[in-house]
């Protein structure tokens, strides 16, 4: 359950190119330009219902109480009350029913990324009393495994004291290990750290708990100048590289420009489809466990993140002073996170930032990661996060991230050692 926080409206990241004819010179549209048309008028569900059934704690929550029912979210569920039960935990913003489905079709054809949990009360016409979301996200590291992180905790006013808020939380965990997640993660206040650590075995990492954000006042107009149609979509089956987003996107940033500037050999891109040849896992292991990832592998899991809509912008800075080759000797990732609160706005959770050894000490990791947070604000997130360890709060700290009162603890639950 997150502290309140007040948020001026933003100007929504353009939505799903199958729900939005958009060509390469068009602009982006205002929600009220966006068509309906492609969403059905039948209820639709976020997830298979079926990856509930093995979940013990889903029959919990019937068997304590046989009026509640746990389920995944669904797209007729603006008239159940999810959004005025959102309203209860932060601020929403003027999000209509007609923008509720948009942002759930937006979530749902990300397929294998968004699992909105909710629980009803049957006896109240499905009335929505508790909701939760775990977003997977896709990592190289940990032989392409996944991480949860579970986002948006609320339970209604009127159905508190019901431990419904442990049990969906304790779902979501169950049902992150049962989707291969290492670890699942969340970041709270200080008011519910006891409540997490003690109820539901999450744990403060030593030296390594620290939860870092910057929030943006004035949200900029998504891939303003951008070729989105370049971005987004699987990769084709063809031996020709492919982006892993538009390269349009970087060029107008100042801190890709002075990665030039520093060194002439050196520049910065999108991840591309061919990368494991150009070093991209072994700059990884310089960072953490990455385990035995061949060449198949690594394609296989950039085509998911390619295919997820425009969720994933890994960034690289490749070394060509070869003259034949590339070689990459830095990394860093931006996942942009969908939300139904702040007028569903984007979150963006920057990830796996690593220099290699030999070319540290020439301010490369500075300017990737401010790359990276322009890219987050001009893809119209609110707020910008990361995790750090202890040593390291200064140097995000001069970068413009802070870490805010009462609400900067960051805890995981590790599936297994890495």
């Amino acid at each position: 359950m997150a502290s309140k926080e007040v948020n001026n409206n933003v100007v929504k990241l353009t939505e799903d190119l199958q729900t939005i004819d958009i060509t390469d010179d068009a602009g982006v549209q205002t929600k009220e330009d966006w068509p309906l048309s492609s969403i059905s008028s039948s209820p639709d569900i976020m997830y298979d219902p079926q990856l509930l059934k093995s979940i013990p704690s889903v029959a919990e929550v019937s068997s304590k109480h046989s009026n509640f029912f746990c389920r995944p979210l669904q797209s007729d569920d603006y008239s159940r009350g999810f959004i005025s039960l959102l309203q209860q935990l932060t601020s929403v913003g003027s999000v209509g029913e007609s923008d509720f489905k948009r942002r759930f079709q937006l979530l749902k054809k990300c397929q294998g990324t968004y699992y909105h949990t909710v629980i009803v009360d049957t006896e109240k016409s499905d009335q929505i009393i508790a909701s939760a979301s775990l977003v997977v996200e896709k990592k190289f590291i940990h032989d392409c495994a996944n991480r949860g992180v579970i986002e948006e905790v609320i339970v209604s006013d009127e159905y508190r004291g019901k431990s419904l808020g442990k049990q969906i939380v304790t779902i979501l965990v169950e049902l992150g290990k049962q989707l291969g997640c290492y670890k699942i993660t969340l970041n709270c206040n200080d008011q519910m750290l006891r409540f997490y650590t003690e109820k539901l075995n999450f744990v403060a990492e030593e030296n390594n708990a620290n939860f870092l954000v910057i929030r943006v006042s004035n949200q900029m107009k998504a891939f303003e100048g951008a070729k989105p149609k370049q971005a987004w979509g699987a990769v084709p089956k063809s031996d020709k590289a492919v982006v892993l987003f538009d390269p349009l996107l970087l060029e107008k940033f100042s801190s890709i420009k002075a990665v030039k500037e520093k060194d002439q050999n050196l520049y910065v891109r999108p991840l591309q489809s061919d990368d494991f040849k150009h070093g991209v896992i072994e700059v990884l292991k310089q960072l953490t466990s990455v385990g035995n990832i061949t060449e198949s592998n690594y394609r296989d899991q950039f085509e998911t993140m390619k295919s997820c809509n425009g969720t994933y912008y890994q960034t690289v800075i490749v070394d060509k002073s070869d003259g034949n080759s590339e070689k990459i000797i830095g990394s860093a990732t931006l996942m942009i996170e969908r939300k139904f609160i702040h007028d569903c706005a984007n979150r963006g959770l920057i990830e796996d930032v690593i220099i290699s050894d030999q070319y540290r000490g020439k301010s490369l990791g500075k300017l990737i990661l401010l790359s990276l947070i322009e890219l987050g604000k001009s893809l119209g997130c609110y707020k910008i996060t990361l995790n750090c360890k202890d040593k390291m709060i200064p140097y995000y700290e001069r970068l413009g991230f802070v870490a805010e009162e009462g609400n900067a603890n960051f805890l995981v639950i590790r599936v297994q050692s890495s």
